[in-house]
């Protein structure tokens, strides 16, 4: 941890690397529960859980009438087919599974949570594997259903205390910025090389920023506020980018 309190360069590329794992579980997973909801007519999903690293994960989805578990989807990290569903019989949620549900919903009602009028998705993270103190580490994500639009903010972090019942610290991460993949304003054959973002909120690139690379798979341009230039996602300079999650 800096000495500011925020994440060094290289603890938020390990936190965007598990945010990325932990959004693809829960894609995935969602997208294999879906499909077998007939199988529990009447039931309700009222929220999930994630749990795992980047070689595999975890995700329990609870009733929402009751809270208790409704079933669990198992997934590796090679790709949807490799989930596995079972549906659980009305377990109550661990202790750990109960703080980081109440840490997210706590983090949600913080009044520096601003989110934009799209959707959010949530990742929920123990918080001392990537910062070295105790609590959750919890993010709130603009999301889109265009495969046209990359979506950069504004994504939000916060730190929840182990019980999951205060947030000690946290707020926005990036600024609302939505990128066109395609720009009509390209000259004609011209290639782009890179998207570029301003980041006035930081000295470093958010974690956002990485994951987004790695979500979008396309490189990144950070200009950040003290006027240094970070090159994010080198490795996808020459994707089209079929891979990447709508």
């Amino acid at each position: 941890m800096s000495s500011a309190g925020q994440p060094t360069l290289a603890q938020r590329e390990e936190l965007a690397a598990a945010i990325h794992a932990h959004d693809l579980y829960a894609w995935w997973a969602s997208d294999l529960l879906q499909s077998r909801m007939a199988e529990r007519p009447g039931a309700g999903v009222g929220g999930w859980i994630s749990e795992g690293d980047a070689n595999g994960g975890v995700v329990t989805f609870f009733d929402g009438s009751r809270a208790l578990a409704l079933a669990r989807v198992s997934c590796e990290s090679t790709g949807p087919a490799s989930c596995a569903l079972v549906w659980t019989e009305g377990e109550a949620p661990t202790e750990a599974q109960a703080q980081a549900m109440r840490a997210r919903e706590t983090a949600k009602a913080d009044p520096r949570f601003e989110p934009a009028p799209t959707p959010y998705n949530s990742v929920t993270l123990p918080a001392e594997p990537y910062l070295g103190e105790p609590g959750w580490v919890v993010y709130w994500l603009a999301a889109t259903t265009d495969p046209d639009l990359l979506v950069m903010g504004p994504h939000f972090r916060f730190l929840v205390s182990e019980d999951g019942s205060r947030v000690r610290r946290g707020g926005m991460l990036t600024r609302a910025m939505v990128l066109d993949k395609t720009p009509e304003d390209l000259p004609e054959g011209a290639q782009l090389s890179t998207y570029v973002v301003t980041h006035g909120l930081d000295d470093l690139p958010a974690e956002t920023h990485i994951w987004a690379t790695m979500l979008y798979r396309v490189p990144l341009t950070v200009m950040t506020r003290s006027g240094d230039m970070f090159q994010l996602g080198g490795e996808y300079a020459d994707d089209e980018g079929s891979g990447a999650k709508p």
